[in-house]
């Protein structure tokens, strides 16, 4: 298996660069396996970033920069009570 997906992003990239890629990231995966930490989270943050990026630099260069435009809005607050206590609670053991 690994000889086939490695065989399949050398034919894709063709460059060394994108196989030490693909290691690196195996050897992370392994460590997260050893280590109990769950993938899952990361691979979501992986995708989404980029486009929460560039929502989040629209929003500001409509604002003018000013970061308090996320507190402006009774709803915007609910939110980030939320999304604040939602990681408290699922970060204590």
């Amino acid at each position: 298996m690994l000889l086939l997906t490695l065989t399949a992003i050398y034919v894709q990239e063709a460059n060394m660069f994108a196989l030490w890629i693909t290691f690196g990231f195996g050897i992370l995966g392994y460590l997260f396996r050893r280590s109990d930490i769950q993938v899952l989270p990361f691979v979501i943050a992986c995708i989404l970033a980029r486009p929460l990026e560039q929502t989040a630099r629209e929003a500001f260069a409509a604002t003018g920069g000013d970061p308090w435009f996320l507190f402006s809005s009774a709803t915007s607050i609910l939110f980030m009570i939320a999304a604040v206590a939602s990681v408290m609670f699922l970060s204590r053991k």
